[in-house]
């Protein structure tokens, strides 16, 4: 009976405190109601480095005393010591741990001790804690070696829901610190109006140390959109999901695809990338699928297609919105079968490929204009992830110039430069019609033409609440900035705009820019 919690509720329970003191025992209560064991212990580091009880429950849901589990501490250091789970189906009988007074004492008859790791484990990475269980059942309520195989399953979730409650409890108390910082500042602007300047960058300091709580990755954000977005993430990079992301030019979806594969069952594999608008639809069909020496003019050379170079990994269609009917009809075709008919060969190939989609247009809306085949969009649309624009995510950019400042300054090999006050209220005042990579790119500007830059050469500023402008006539107007700004240099206004020079051309249509 126990053994049958789906692994929705599984999730459930893990994702339901985010208080350490709190999860600790509702981990212990799933585990021992999943096993049938009696007791179990649960044990993490300290912060002297010692191995030590958090949490000790029984099958009644009860906390319980810890010297009750002396005699089986000598099972934990050995797990401790060797890294390695413990099963003893029949303890009584056990040579190395089964004779000490307590084991005999509590009539125990069988035992699962598994080792924690930290979710992101490499080498000889230090534990993150121990899990014990035990039953004093004879049979058939003895532990089995299901229930050790359904514990190290187990082990990398409940890692991840530990860590999740660590950094949350740290979040909370550099919070605590913040207060106490903003408290301290009060006090001694009152008493000392000198000092303020040096409080406000010690108080810029922590909340960016803070900051860099926030994200995924290189994904940064703390607003509540960018969180949507990361618990979505979190839920779905230990799967080989078919994922489709969906934003505007320039905020992010690449990154997402990157730490969908890197963090994910298939990081030690190939991730290959194309940008489906970059090619017509001869050209895409060879990138994807290969081709043979002769298969069309120009093909001197057999070819092999990004989908065998990712055999194993991860394939990210990028602008998959742009495709023509006819391709995406072939591409269909490869993802029902699993196989690839290079371009005038007769063989096939197996491929197994994750795909991660990406459009900067809704591909909800070319389908009612018959522009997206209904088949495709629902084999890619199994996971949908929508990144909101910079403009709708404003509280993140104090964190996003911070990281990139840095970034920005490793790159090039400079003393770091803080962004100046007066800088930086034009960067709030600003709409970002790029995103992301346009904020990127102006603050690599910043960092390059120093006191040569100029806040005038950025395009127009976004209007206050009071003007009537809408969002299309603010971006038609930073265009035409840019544009003026770069002597109709259209290669050079998109990088002043932070655009792929393909989608300027296309804005520039969209809004009869000549």
């Amino acid at each position: 009976m126990s053994a049958e919690l789906n692994s929705s509720h599984v999730l459930q329970i893990l994702n339901s405190q985010l208080q350490l003191e709190r999860l600790m025992p509702a981990l212990l209560d799933m585990v021992l109601e999943l096993t049938g064991a009696d007791r179990g212990i649960l044990l993490l580091y300290d912060s002297e480095g010692k191995l030590t009880i958090r949490s000790a429950r029984n099958s009644e849901k009860k906390n319980i005393g810890e010297e009750t589990f002396r005699g089986s501490m000598s099972i934990v250091r050995s797990v401790e010591q060797e890294r390695k789970p413990i099963y003893i189906p029949s303890l009584p009988v056990n040579q190395d741990f089964g004779q000490t007074k307590s084991v005999r004492a509590a009539r125990l008859q069988s035992v699962v001790c598994i080792p924690l790791f930290p979710s992101q484990a490499r080498g000889e990475t230090p534990l993150l804690g121990v899990l014990y269980i035990d039953s004093s059942s004879e049979m058939p309520g003895r532990l089995k070696e299901e229930h050790l195989q359904i514990l190290q399953g187990l082990a990398n979730h409940l890692a991840i829901s530990i860590e999740n409650a660590k950094l949350f409890s740290e979040v909370e108390k550099q919070n605590q610190e913040i207060e106490k910082l903003n408290r301290l500042l009060k006090n001694q602007v009152d008493q000392q109006a000198g000092k303020i300047v040096e409080m406000e960058i010690l108080l810029e300091e922590s909340q960016r140390e803070l900051g860099k709580r926030f994200g995924l990755g290189n994904l940064i954000g703390k607003s509540s959109a960018m969180q949507k977005v990361f618990g979505v993430l979190e839920k779905v990079v230990s799967t080989s999901a078919t994922v489709l992301v969906q934003g505007e030019s320039g905020t992010g979806k690449e990154l997402v695809a990157k730490y969908l594969h890197h963090y994910g069952p298939r990081a030690g594999k190939p991730m290959v990338s194309i940008n489906c608008a970059s090619f017509n639809d001869t050209l895409l069909e060879s990138e994807l699928f290969g081709h043979r020496k002769g298969a069309y003019t120009g093909a001197e050379q057999n070819k092999t297609g990004l989908f065998q170079v990712a055999n194993g990994g991860t394939l990210f269609l990028d602008e998959v919105g742009d495709m023509s009917l006819e391709m995406q009809k072939k591409l269909l075709r490869v993802l029902q079968s699993g196989e690839v008919r290079p371009v005038g060969s007769e063989d096939v190939f197996h491929v197994d490929v994750r795909i991660i989609a990406a459009s900067n247009k809704n591909l909800r809306d070319l389908l009612q204009q018959g522009k997206f085949r209904e088949d495709l969009f629902f084999r890619l649309n199994v996971i949908q992830i929508q990144l909101p624009p910079l403009s709708d995510r404003r509280e993140d950019l104090q964190l996003l110039i911070d990281h990139f400042t840095k970034l920005i300054s490793e790159e090039l090999n400079r003393p770091l430069k803080p962004v100046t006050s007066k800088a930086l209220e034009k960067f709030m005042d600003y709409s970002w019609p790029g995103n992301v990579r346009e904020l990127e790119n102006e603050l690599r500007r910043y960092f390059i033409l120093d006191s040569e830059y100029r806040f005038e050469q950025m395009p127009s500023a976004r209007p206050s609440s009071g003007d009537s402008l809408n969002l299309s006539e603010l971006e038609k107007n930073a265009i035409v900035k840019a544009l003026d700004s770069a002597q109709g240099n259209k290669t050079r206004a998109a990088e002043l705009l932070g655009l792929p020079l393909r989608t300027l051309y296309d804005r520039l249509k969209k809004y009869g820019i000549a």
